[in-house]
């Protein structure tokens, strides 16, 4: 099973609905979002369109900037699709990493290329996830952590002023 693939089975448990691979064409502005999760709650829906990379997605992408250029297609022209984007329904995007020693470097070299991805936006997060952590890493100025079972996965360090992520 794949990177990603793993990353997707997590998420089934959180979500009311859940479909995986969801096209979508605004206005001649096709692509694909990797998962999409429902949650309904007081008679709208909170909708999750999440990206999935993982460490050969990072490898073979030929930077950053292509990565991001993708996600942010995604961003702005999913909320627009014809099933989703409804009245009464918060959609959030998310751009998750699969976290191996590589992809955090990849993440170390461009954090502040993916920051100004979360500033640009207000319903996005970027984030590192691992299918069996409880909660996501996601990419702060303030610190970061996360925990697979009792052992830390990912720890951060400040290393004169630059947050440095380590991968156990």
């Amino acid at each position: 099973m794949s990177q990603e693939d793993k990353l997707a089975k997590a998420e089934l448990e959180w979500y009311d609905e859940s479909r995986l691979e969801v096209p979508y064409n605004n206005y001649g502005t096709r692509g694909v979002v990797d998962f999409v999760g429902i949650v309904h709650v007081d008679g709208g829906r909170s909708v999750a369109a999440m990206e999935f990379k993982s460490e050969s997605a990072v490898r073979n992408a030929t930077g950053a900037n292509e990565i991001i250029r993708q996600f942010t297609r995604q961003v702005e022209n999913f909320d627009s699709h014809d099933d989703y984007g409804r009245r009464g329904d918060y959609i959030t995007h998310v751009l998750a990493f699969y976290p191996t020693q590589y992809v955090v470097d990849h993440i170390n070299e461009n954090l502040e290329l993916y920051q100004t991805v979360k500033q640009q936006y207000d319903n996005v997060g970027v984030c590192l996830k691992h299918p069996d952590a409880d909660a996501p890493l996601v990419l702060t100025n303030d610190g970061v952590a996360c925990s697979v079972g009792a052992e830390p996965a990912i720890e951060q360090t400040d290393v004169e002023g630059t947050s440095i992520l380590h991968y156990s």
